[in-house]
């Protein structure tokens, strides 16, 4: 794919050593001109050397890319930077396997434009990955989330990776790790196909990969801080924004196919993989039924009948406490009386 490329800093920056390894550092920016700032100014404070920053823009149509250009140009220290512009618009999984077919880090460290790094990210990341002998294909760690009422931390939903991946994997779309804080071994994109285009998803397509290509481990300290104020959290996700809510479910099918695809590369179980298969397909099918007409609002009856399907069979790992939530939200309810019911509700069922 063409793209806009330039290079900034240590152009001559060594191809690393056993013990210290050649990482790229992948910023990832869209339309971010706002927060972007902070998220490369983490790159540039990272600890650890030989360090290659990526810094992409997915075609902005803002001042995101000029930002990335004058922050690179004014840099001056041990890291190497490349800048990144993508002709057109790929979308976040085609953008991911562009700056993963120019990357030359062993590891890839991924940053989101809205999220923070701590200076020791990498430096934590690959002290892990060599202690576990270089071998883990993911490396991933607890994360900080800003809100109104100050900041939270946040524990992965599966630590223990030994067991239980396939079985969490197989519940639905979330997966164990929280997508902000991973790294993922180069081979990841090198061993299979590029992924899908069409696609906002990544992360469920690559922990995919991760579970059944090889090890992951888990750091138990926060390396990131994701930005996520409640007041301006996915309200906007639902039914009356149907552009919007079908491009998540469209990119949910299309990385779905994106993990059937790449089953045919993972030695894996026969029966696993019977069971995997099954699994995505069914998934893809059930998904197709969340897709809603963009050219009319839906009625009434259409919502109600939309919230029972919601709750009863989208394809989400959570409790029924939080499938109802999730419903209520998707199908505008937040502002309603039976909102407000519910959280009373469910604060006297626990």
């Amino acid at each position: 794919m063409d793209a806009v490329i330039r290079t900034y800093g240590n152009t001559n920056l060594p191809d690393g050593t056993a013990e210290l390894p050649l990482v790229t550092f992948a910023v990832f920016g869209y339309m971010q001109e706002h927060c972007i700032r902070d998220a490369l100014a983490a790159g540039l404070a990272q600890n650890y050397s030989p360090l290659e920053i990526i810094m992409s823009d997915d075609c902005s149509t803002d001042k995101t890319f000029q930002l990335m250009e004058t922050i690179a140009k004014d840099y001056h220290g041990p890291h190497k930077i490349l800048i990144r512009r993508s002709e057109v618009n790929l979308g976040t999984a085609l953008h991911v396997s562009a700056v993963a077919s120019i990357a030359k880090g062993a590891l890839i460290v991924v940053a989101a434009g809205d999220d923070t790094s701590l200076p020791n990210r990498c430096e934590a990341i690959v002290e892990r990955w060599t202690k576990a002998g270089q071998t883990a294909v993911l490396v991933h760690s607890d994360m900080e989330v800003m809100t109104s009422n100050g900041v939270e931390r946040l524990t992965p939903p599966l630590a223990d990776h030994e067991s239980g991946a396939i079985d969490l994997l197989l519940k639905g779309p979330n997966v164990a790790f929280f997508a902000p804080t991973c790294a993922y071994a180069i081979e990841l994109f090198k061993d299979y196909d590029p992924l899908f285009g069409g696609s906002i998803i990544e992360d469920g397509v690559l922990s995919v990969r991760a579970i059944l290509s090889g090890s992951i481990e888990y750091i138990p300290i926060p390396l990131v801080r994701q930005g996520r104020y409640e007041s301006s959290s996915s309200n906007d996700l639902q039914v009356h924004t149907p552009a919007r809510w079908n491009r998540l479910v469209r990119s949910r099918i299309v990385a779905s196919c994106n993990s059937l695809h790449d089953l045919i590369r993972i030695d894996e179980s026969a029966k696993n993989k019977k069971k995997l298969e099954k699994f995505l397909r069914r998934r893809i099918a059930v998904l197709g039924r969340f897709i809603i007409p963009e050219h009319r609002n839906m009625s009434n009856f259409e919502c109600i009948n939309f919230f029972i399907n919601l709750v009863i069979f989208y394809p989400i790992n959570a409790s029924i406490l939080r499938r109802v939530k999730f419903s209520l939200i998707a199908c505008g309810f937040k502002s309603s009386r039976y909102y407000k019911f519910f959280l009373g509700a469910a604060k006297k069922w626990r």
